[in-house]
């Protein structure tokens, strides 16, 4: 008998979910057999999710079926469910027909009923029925339904199809019913906030409006705002109202991984407009996409017709990734709503028809903020109060794999900006919008709006529908996924909720957002090193983390004085955001697209505007100082390019990379990447995204130039002292855009072969402007160390690094002896004949009959932690003492590294003792106990930080409750063991434990340095 289920003969494929690119299209394409232990391009998964999970197929035609065979996915072994039943869909529903369990997994399972007459077919799992690895997933290869087709009219599968979400829908709200409840009470239980609390109040209105009109940088800013918000003020209300539509987005582009039908490529390669309803366009081809579209199968040549009414066209063998679903419709609505709250992710197509500036919602209250205009006022409130209508019975993108976490408008990780956007537009027009009769009449007409079902229409209905259903259901979102995310999404969520919170007047979620249990307190410290940096790899993802929209919610709740408290390391983390965006350009490392995009834009000074920004928020005049420096003290033609609405309320008044490697002699690699010839440009991560290879060995000095522009312009230049076995490797990378159609940055490598622990590589990096200004760079001999000779106009330094346990290293300058015992040393001679000498942390540098000789190192032990306040009590051996703005490094042979703080303080107890301020959090990461087993006890508190670098806690104190129980011998995220296994003795689940950054016993070691000049010899 026929599989009538199969895509040949009109079936349509429905699941429960989605797991990221696993689309449903694979249950019925007839693909069963398949090599190797992974079905990513093959089978169908739904998402991991304590919910009940599906695989359906919608007939053409009404059919007669008795048997169904289902294929299962594989992942490593078959993923066949262990307990689930098949149902036929007839005119009184879903019908079981038979019911199957299965101990052990298998490719195939089938089963045979008696013939039911019925229109479609599913396999339906309970909660927590899937395979034994993964009980909460379901994961179909194919599913096969026989029998005959019936006579009679075509299925209504779009009947089919709502019935199928509006069940999904049901299980998933009941699912959140226990949080959405206690979140709406705690939102309902402070009803009445203040506006003008946020990050623009009446000070920072009448700022803006002086800087318009003192400086142009503000007034061509404010002049883009108001062009914006104009654009709708043209629009009646109906027109605004309109554009938010009732049904869900439910994907962010056509196809987040699979760009263009034809073309390929991933996200970033459609683009549309809000004048073209449903319609996208290829931006490498320039083919138009939409349901009915003609296309021309780039295989075959024949056209196709695209058919998209709201659940995706699955593009058929030919086109780039067959099988993939592309949502056309659906992704067009998130683009306007996109346009309205956030921003969207494909591109805009310019046209004097359509909206094409910045986010509205913001742009509107900005513009009332400005003018003082209450119609920019009205037509946000439209905006907002049509989307609070509307919100809360959005389910998000369903093109991506975590439901769980998805937001109501967008994916898991990007809710939250509209929801500050909301919030903050809100915070500026609420006084405006809750007195706007115009307002209230206007959605009277439009029917029910008795949104708190008090039997009355009045201003308290728009109160409750923007805090109850709009920021409540927010909130819930935020609640839900706090709970279940890591990573920099559960820091910028964090965030958002503290400023519902501040901007509400909420203690309530003020308190969850800070010291919750997944909480900004704990997440920041836990995921965030003493030097600031978060834990992933990419400096991208690090300093974003922290840098401009970080800090923007941050300011947006300035009432909570969110910058200086300690456990949020907020300065640590601005400094070093601050200290590796220093030019712009973010080292390329892990997922940095920020700095590739604006490398590519040749965009020179983005610096400024960032270190301007610090400033606003941290107070510290250098950051300013950089900024000045930055912009040639032209701040005003600066912020003219670069300036956004956080300066304009909140200010003062006041390029392709190309490069070459000199004279190495580089041999081709024949194809492949820099993760091996053998290894294609994309199949692996990291080295594999480098091609056109070349290698050479280079044991001698030499040299890489990079240039930005022509060659009048900017450029760096590397040049790097050679070593036994050193392999250079050049070649080129590209960025984001169309899959090996972006521009390529040139990249070169230095490979050494392990010689131990460590490896040297001796280099100097020379910015310069049109040609470099080094001569020569020369390897020195040194005794016990390494260094370099760098020869420059008018002068030649000579620079030494010690790196062997020795007295005292040596080398020879010209026929005259150095010897030094210091960390580091530099002379200068000068064609003057003037010299130079310096050291850092050492006792003498001697250069012939010239002595520099070092200050006294202090050094002894710490001898008590304060935690209440981050200082120590010290006890010297050595040295004069400590003072304000010293550098501190401590040593514990029993951690895997050395910690470092600035002093903050000092206080002399007496002769030898120092009471010592230090301006680092000595809590290095704090968790909950979950349980103690003997001499260890486990957490589940979220600590990144420690899985990325193993070890970071060994020989750590712990101390519980504010006492110190004793220090660790081993820790691993999510099990800690003592030294000493009494130390243990009476902890007890619940309690709150932190680990010290420094503990009694410590070395201390203060940091010197010391210079001599000397003048010309004369002769």
């Amino acid at each position: 008998m026929a599989n009538l289920a199969h895509w040949d003969e009109g079936g349509r494929p429905y699941g429960s979910s989605i797991a990221y690119a696993n689309y449903p299209s694979r249950i019925n394409d007839g693909i069963k057999d398949f090599s190797g232990n992974t079905n990513n391009d093959t089978a169908w998964s739904s998402a991991s999710e304590k919910l009940p999970q599906w695989a359906a197929v919608v007939f053409r035609r009404p059919a007669s079926v008795n048997r169904i065979a289902v294929y299962w996915g594989r992942v490593g072994d078959w993923a066949t469910s262990r307990r689930f039943r098949v149902e036929c869909w007839t005119q009184k529903g879903w019908k079981r027909v038979a019911a199957l369990q299965r101990s052990e997994p298998e490719r195939m399972t089938e089963a045979a009923f008696d013939p039911v007459t019925c229109e479609a077919v599913r396999l339906h799992q309970g909660v927590g029925n899937g395979p034994e690895a993964t009980p909460d997933r379901m994961c179909v290869a194919e599913l096969e339904a026989h029998g005959a087709f019936i006579h009679g009219p075509e299925v209504d599968h779009l009947r089919i199809r709502d019935a199928l979400r509006e069940e999904w829908e049901g299980n998933y709200r009941e699912m959140r019913r226990p949080i959405t409840r206690e979140v709406l009470a705690r939102i309902d239980r402070k009803a009445r906030p203040k506006s003008l609390t946020g990050p623009i109040g009446r000070a920072e209105m009448e700022k803006a409006r002086r800087n318009i009109t003192s400086t142009q940088w503000a007034k061509s800013l404010s002049e883009k705002i108001i062009a914006d918000a104009n654009w709708w003020m043209e629009k009646d209300d109906g027109f605004i109202y309109d554009m938010i539509p009732p049904e869900n987005p439910r994907a962010i582009s056509p196809s987040y991984e699979r760009g263009c039908p034809i073309h390929g490529g991933g996200r970033r390669c459609m683009r549309t407009n809000t004048a073209l309803p449903y319609r996208w366009q290829c931006a490498e081809g320039g083919e138009w996409w939409y349901n009915g579209a003609k296309v021309r199968n780039p295989a075959t040549g024949q056209l196709v017709e695209v058919r998209d009414d709201g659940d995706g066209w699955t593009s058929p063998p030919g086109f780039a990734n067959p099988g993939t679903t592309y949502h056309f419709q659906s992704a067009w609505r998130y683009y306007v709503l996109s346009k309205l709250f956030f921003h969207p992710y494909e591109q805009t197509i310019p046209s004097d028809d359509a909206y094409t500036g910045g986010t509205a919602i913001t742009q509107l209250a900005h513009a009332y903020a400005i003018t003082g205009d209450e119609r920019y006022a009205h037509k946000a409130g439209v905006m907002l109060n049509r989307l609070a209508e509307v919100y809360r019975f959005y389910n998000g993108t369903v093109d991506e794999q975590r439901p769980l976490t998805r937001g109501y408008l967008v994916q898991v990780s990007w809710e939250e900006w509209p929801i500050h956007d909301c919030l903050a537009a809100y915070d500026l027009i609420a006084e405006v919008m809750l007195r706007d009769r115009t307002l209230l009449d206007f959605f009277r007409s439009k029917g029910d709006c008795d949104y708190n079902g008090d039997g009355k229409v009045n201003f308290e209905d728009l109160r409750h529908n923007i805090h109850h259903n709009l920021f409540g259901y927010m909130c819930e979102w935020l609640h839900r996924a706090m709970s279940i995310q890591t990573g920099d999404y559960i820091v910028r969520e964090g965030l958002v909720l503290a400023a519902v919170g501040a901007m509400l007047d909420n203690r309530e979620l003020v308190e969850e957002a800070i010291d919750g249990p997944f909480g900004l307190a704990t997440n920041l410290t836990n995921n965030t090193f003493r030097d600031g940096k978060w834990w992933y790899d990419s400096p991208g993802y690090s300093v974003g983390c922290i840098t401009g929209m970080s800090l923007e919610r941050m300011f947006s709740a300035r009432q909570l004085n969110l910058l200086n408290d300690r456990r949020l390391r907020t300065r640590e983390a601005v400094e070093f955001a601050r200290n590796v965006d220093c030019d712009g350009r973010l080292p390329g490392i892990g997922d940095t697209g920020g700095g590739d995009s604006r490398i590519k834009v040749l965009n020179p000074f983005v610096p400024c505007r960032h270190e301007e920004f610090a400033h606003l928020h941290t107070g510290d005049r250098a950051y300013l100082a950089r900024h000045l420096a930055l912009s040639g003290g032209d701040v005003d033609r600066i912020r003219d390019r670069y300036a956004d609405w956080m300066l304009l309320f909140h200010g003062e008044a006041g390029r392709d990379l190309t490069g070459a490697t000199g004279g190495v002699a580089l041999t081709p690699q024949a194809g492949g990447t820099v993760a091996g010839p053998d290894v294609a440009f994309g199949d692996a991560p990291g080295w594999g995204y480098i091609k056109d290879v070349s290698r050479a060995a280079c044991e001698g000095t030499w040299s890489a130039t990079w240039r930005i522009g022509n060659e009048d312009r900017t450029g760096i230049r590397l040049t790097m002292l050679g070593d036994r076995g050193r392999e250079i490797i050049t070649g080129r990378g590209e960025g984001y855009g169309f899959f090996g159609k972006s521009p390529l940055d040139a990249y070169v490598l230095a490979r050494s072969p392990a010689k131990g622990e460590t490896t040297v590589y001796v280099a100097v990096l020379e910015p310069f402007q049109g040609h470099p200004f080094i001569r020569s760079v020369e390897p020195l001999t040194v005794s016990g160390g390494v260094g370099a000779k760098v020869c420059v106009d008018g002068r030649t330094d000579y620079l030494f690094r010690k790196t062997e346990e020795v007295l005292a290293c040596a080398s020879e300058i010209d026929g005259r002896r150095v010897e030094f015992d210091a960390a580091f040393a530099r002379i200068t001679l000068h064609d003057s004949g003037k010299r130079e000498l310096h050291l850092i942390q050492g006792s003498y540098l001697k250069f012939g009959e010239e002595v520099l000789q070092g200050p006294a190192i202090p050094r002894g032990r710490v001898e008590a932690v304060h935690l209440t306040d981050d200082s120590l009590t010290v006890s010297l051996s050595s040295g004069e003492g400590l003072a304000e703005g010293d550098l501190i490094v401590f040593r514990n042979p029993a951690c895997i590294c050395n910690s470092s703080a600035g002093v903050k303080t000092v206080e002399r107890l007496d002769a030898n003792r120092l009471k010592v301020g230090l301006s680092l959090s000595l809590n290095l990461s704090e968790g909950v106990v979950q349980s103690v087993e003997g001499d260890a006890f486990t957490s589940d508190t979220c600590m990144t930080k420690l899985k990325v670098c193993p070890g970071l806690f060994d020989g750590k104190a712990v101390y519980v409750n504010g006492v110190r129980r004793g220090v660790l011998k081993t820790a691993t995220e999510g099990r800690f063991a003592f030294a000493d296994p009494s130390a243990g003795a009476g902890l007890k689940a619940g309690d709150r434990f932190l680990v010290c950054d420094l503990d009694v016993g410590d070395e201390v070691e203060g940091m010197r340095s010391a210079d001599l000049t000397l003048p010309q010899v004369c002769g």
